[in-house]
């Protein structure tokens, strides 16, 4: 699943496992463990990183600050779409499609 996002240009954040499994590396914590109510800048920025890395598998933590400050994008619109994005993913996962067998 995607979610959109308007930075830069519009883009598209997706959270997988191997960006989750990124993103706590990056952060040197594990995701489960994160408490979103003393989330700081530099978190929101790298979790913004992590669901933006299927698009630009290049793009560091550096360039989306960049993108937020020469675009001026509001932390708290960030916030949201990460948010709604990382939920997602984790609804996708509980919900799997049921495999289809041919005969």
């Amino acid at each position: 699943m995607y979610t959109q996002i308007k930075l830069d240009k519009s883009r598209t954040l997706r959270y997988t496992v191997r960006s989750l499994s990124r993103l706590e590396e990056e952060m040197d914590k594990p995701l489960a463990g994160m408490n979103f109510d003393e989330i700081r800048i530099k978190d929101i920025t790298t979790i913004l990183w992590a669901g933006l890395l299927h698009e630009d598998p290049t793009i560091t933590v550096d360039e989306v600050m960049d993108i937020l400050d020469n675009h001026e994008i509001k932390l708290d619109y960030v916030a949201e779409k990460v948010g709604k994005a990382i939920s997602d993913s984790f609804a996708e996962n509980k919900n799997p499609k049921k495999a289809v067998v041919e005969r």
